[in-house]
């Protein structure tokens, strides 16, 4: 991965899985994301991976933060549908008010409609019912 890098080729995840699964070290997985993050500003992968680590493991940090960061740096629908994945974790965790905000500024980001038609595919689970305890 260091003589050639390339976030798009499947290395990294197969890195961070070994770090993190077998080697039992989740901060070094976190650290090469944050590296090629910086290296490859334009690629999601290394994002992607960064916010599913950190939610596999809170001791890392808050996987809010790693959202919020990711929809800063990219605009129209990319950013939406990373607020989008932060509003349904925010929803999840109990912050409704948050959530809602969260997709008032994803609407802002992308044409409203089409992040209706997401969230009526996938909507957030209401707080109390059947599908937020399975």
């Amino acid at each position: 991965l260091e003589a050639r890098p390339d976030p798009e080729d499947g290395r990294l995840e197969e890195l961070v899985a070994l770090l993190t699964e077998t080697l039992a070290n989740p901060g070094r997985a976190s650290a090469w994301c944050g590296r090629t993050i910086e290296a490859f500003p334009a690629s999601d992968v290394p994002r992607r991976l960064l916010a599913d680590l950190w939610a596999r493991h809170p001791e890392l940090g808050d996987v809010s933060e790693v959202l919020r960061t990711w929809a800063e740096s990219r605009g129209g629908s990319a950013k939406a549908e990373v607020l989008f994945d932060l509003a349904l974790r925010q929803q999840a965790s109990g912050n409704s008010a948050l959530a809602l905000a969260t997709l008032a500024e994803a609407a802002e980001a992308d044409d409203p409609a089409r992040l209706a038609s997401r969230q009526l595919r996938q909507p957030p689970p209401l707080p109390g019912s059947a599908r937020a305890h399975s």
